[in-house]
């Protein structure tokens, strides 16, 4: 009953120390971001030899709870998302996988991650556009490749491409 603790923080603009000069501010720097305040906390709370986090990033489901190496039990935090919007691919969910893979246990699903498609119900219609009765079904899914590609900035990297080629004097003002 005494309110939200915070043990640790970081920013995105910290990023710059470790190499990271542009685009603090899209999916990837999220999850960097996310990386770094779990090894940040987990190195303050004595944990970080324990839970080492994700060794490749493959944006494949990731908790250290269900990893559990130690005698001790991971770290939990719950993510607070204040007023800001919960809309799938949303770079808030970035920072969480970072967190997630960096080694916190942060309870979560995979549902607001990119690459996630919900499944839908479609009524079948006949040629004259009328409805049989029928529906089909697809499944939800999940695809980590999409979601590792948005951690690893793909996006950005055909934009900027597409842009080269496209315009370059427009890619040396945007890019420079």
């Amino acid at each position: 009953m005494t309110g939200d603790r915070v043990f640790c923080s970081a920013e995105s603009d910290e990023l710059k120390n470790h190499g990271l000069n542009a685009g603090l501010t899209n999916y990837s720097s999220a999850y960097a971001t996310g990386l770094l305040i779990a090894r940040r906390l987990l190195k303050q709370v004595g944990l970080a030899d324990d839970y080492k986090g994700v060794e490749k990033v493959d944006g494949e489901y990731f908790n250290s709870n269900d990893n559990m190496e130690g005698d001790r039990r991971p770290f939990k935090a719950l993510l607070d998302v204040g007023i800001s919007r919960t809309t799938t691919g949303a770079r808030l969910f970035g920072a969480m996988k970072g967190a997630c893979d960096g080694g916190l246990d942060v309870p979560h699903s995979n549902k607001r991650f990119p690459g996630y498609s919900r499944g839908t119900v479609e009524v079948v219609t006949n040629k004259r556009g009328k409805s049989t009765g029928e529906a089909e079904k697809s499944e939800a899914r999940y695809d980590a490749g999409v979601h590792r590609d948005r951690i690893m900035g793909v996006h950005v990297t055909k934009y900027m491409n597409e842009m080269k080629k496209e315009d370059p004097e427009k890619f040396k003002r945007h890019f420079s």
